[in-house]
């Protein structure tokens, strides 16, 4: 659905890419903190995680969303931090459940003389929390607080277009986004 418009895959790419590079930064920082500073993990990922928060307002602000700098800087740190605080608690929550399984998990399938598996149990829990905290940004900006009612109409448009598509009725079916004058849609039978 969101894949399937240019602007909606264009800005998902840009958000992914950005999202890779405080990654980047996430990891970095992650690991200077827990290997050579032995901070705890969650510590240190919530260190982390504010690093490339910063990292991934500026780029998105400034890339993915461009458009978006219509609206007051504090409006938008302001919905950038709640989603943010919410990515945080994802974050925290997965670090408590599956860092000690992946630690585990790496002590069976590491050979001894590799990687040790605290650091990698570390890593992987990280990569996980990395995703699962994009997809939840990603969807949350699009659907949710930063999204301006034309992201939202696109999106529904795109959605109903596909599905009514898909469904192939008779004769031309008309759709209405919130807002917008109807329109209709000449359907293959």
């Amino acid at each position: 659905m969101i894949l399937s418009n240019t602007r909606e895959r264009t800005r998902f790419f840009r958000f992914a890419a950005v999202g890779a590079f405080g990654a980047v930064i996430d990891f970095g920082v992650f690991n200077l903190l827990t290997i050579p500073l032995q901070f705890s993990s969650i510590l240190a990922s919530t260190i982390s995680f504010l690093a490339a928060v910063a990292s991934n307002f500026t780029g998105n602000r400034y890339w993915t969303y461009p458009d978006s700098r219509s609206k007051p800087l504090a409006q938008q740190m302001g919905q950038f931090l709640i989603i943010s605080v919410l990515g945080l608690g994802i974050r925290v929550g997965m670090f408590a459940t599956l860092e000690g399984w992946l630690i585990r998990f790496s002590e069976l399938v590491l050979p001894p003389a590799s990687l040790s598996p605290i650091v990698a149990g570390h890593n992987l829990t990280l990569a996980l929390a990395i995703l699962v905290v994009m997809l939840w940004n990603f969807l949350l900006i699009v659907f949710g607080l930063t999204a301006t009612s034309t992201d939202r109409n696109s999106i529904w448009l795109i959605y109903h277009n596909t599905r009514e598509l898909t469904a192939t009725p008779k004769r031309p079916t008309r759709i209405q986004a919130p807002g917008k004058r109807p329109r209709f849609v000449r359907c293959a039978n």
